[in-house]
């Protein structure tokens, strides 16, 4: 027991409490920081392909539409018309793809119709726009995209 100066007991010292209230102000500076850190840093593409997608329903041709398919083997297909409601597809190369269409096509500008691209869902999608990307070089503007199941031969 301990005697004060005055001779009364002194009282115990108080237990140290830790400090219940933190300041939050820098763990939202720092995650502020990050946040801005990724909005930065998040990749951008930095090129495209520019499609014009038509609406649903189809303006009437002049003669069958061409059609491009891709199997699940990423081989490419072109459609023929072989007959007056049958078409057969004869395979090509992404160097003959162009040549083959404006045949299909038989006529004067064949760049300005219609063709259509089909792949089955098994294509992976850089050959699929490898395909894309070469019919705009070859100077084919009007693109229309399928999304009907193709059987894989």
């Amino acid at each position: 027991m301990t005697l004060s100066l005055a001779g009364f007991p002194a009282r115990p010292a108080p237990a140290v409490r830790p400090i219940g209230q933190l300041s939050i102000v820098p763990f939202v500076a720092a995650t502020l920081a990050v946040l801005s850190l990724l909005m930065v840093a998040a990749p951008v593409p930095t090129t495209g392909i520019y499609m014009s997608i038509s609406p649903g329903t189809l303006a009437t041709t002049r003669m069958a539409p061409v059609y491009v398919s891709i199997d699940g083997k990423n081989r490419i297909f072109v459609s023929f018309r072989s007959g007056r409601s049958r078409t057969e597809l004869r395979p090509a190369t992404l160097e003959s793809m162009g040549g083959l269409v404006a045949s299909s096509l038989d006529v004067a500008n064949p760049t300005s119709e219609l063709v259509f691209v089909r792949a089955s869902q098994r294509v992976k999608y850089g050959a699929f726009m490898s395909v894309v990307s070469r019919l705009q070089a070859d100077g084919y503007t009007s693109i229309g995209l399928i999304g009907d199941e193709m059987p894989d031969n």
